[in-house]
């Protein structure tokens, strides 16, 4: 099992039988606070891992001390496979996030993303769903950015 790496890197994580361009931050095990995964707009409309709303959205996780994860969809940048319609991009969100889970356990899983990333979370499995709770709406220049969080008493 690949293991999330301390400092900023880009790497390919094989989820779901294909490979997913991500970039991520981490912080040594015992400093984690949490995990946040940051899913860019649509692909079909250019949304990829670089955007820079989504970029701002990484810097803000690592600023405040949390673990940072985004991504590129199946069919964008080096991600494998091509866009299916959300069916399968859900998939892959849903095997980040159990990655995530298993990497960091008992740690809050933090969701952000716009307007792709409203969409997603209704189609994921209630399993997938336990891990995370609590939402947030936010307004950016006209897009909503939505902040999911699961926090472990």
């Amino acid at each position: 099992m690949q293991v999330f790496p301390v400092g900023d890197e880009r790497l390919l994580l094989h989820v779901g039988g294909r490979d997913v361009e991500c970039s991520t931050f981490g912080l040594p095990a015992d400093q984690v606070k949490g995990i946040a995964v940051i899913c860019h707009p649509h692909p079909l409309f250019g949304g990829a891992m670089d955007n820079k709303v989504v970029h701002t959205l990484w810097r803000a996780f690592k600023s405040v001390g949390i673990n940072a994860l985004r991504f590129n969809f199946r069919g964008v940048g080096g991600s494998d496979g091509e866009h299916d319609n959300g069916v399968g991009e859900t998939e892959d969100l849903a095997g980040i996030i159990a990655w995530l889970a298993a990497q960091f356990p008992g740690k809050p899983i933090y969701l952000a993303g716009f307007p792709l990333g409203l969409l997603l979370p209704q189609r994921m499995p209630p399993k997938v769903l336990a891990r995370l709770w609590r939402i947030c709406f936010c307004w950016h220049r006209q897009c909503i950015i939505l902040i999911w969080a699961r926090f472990r008493v």
